[in-house]
Order: structure tokens, then sequence, then C-alpha cells
């Protein structure tokens, strides 16, 4: 299932599902351009929004109960 055009996100690295209807995806840029992503998947079209930024290297990110933990 494509989601989104290849490329969207040049160096993401770790994608999540939340509560069925939200993809977090990582975006590992580095030198603080690192980007955690929300993408409403029950949007139509999908929309993607920038959830948290400024990260050096964003790696892997999951989601534990009510908490999004990003590596």
């Amino acid at each position: 299932l494509e989601v989104l055009p290849a490329g969207s996100f040049p160096f993401a690295f770790g994608i999540e599902l939340f509560s069925g209807d939200r993809l977090f995806v990582t975006d590992a840029a580095g030198g603080g351009l690192g980007v955690v992503y929300r993408i409403d998947l029950s949007a139509t079209p999908v929309e993607v929004f920038p959830f948290l930024s400024g990260f050096d290297y964003t790696g892997g990110v999951t989601v534990d109960e009510d908490r999004l933990l990003v590596a």
C-alpha cells in the first residue's frame, strides 16, 4: 500500500502505526534537521504534519501505551 509518493521522506528511518489511522515516520536528515512526521490516514487526501523537529539524528520510533518514543 503506497500512502505517499516515493521519496516523500528522503531520509526515512522508522515508522509506527498508532491508533489504526495515524502513522509516525522519522526522517533522519541530521544536523538539526531530523523530523518526526504524523500522517493522518483517515483524511482524504492523506495529510502529513511535522510532529517533532530539531533532531540531529532521528532513528526509530515506537508507541508505548499512549506515549510516542523516539530514538
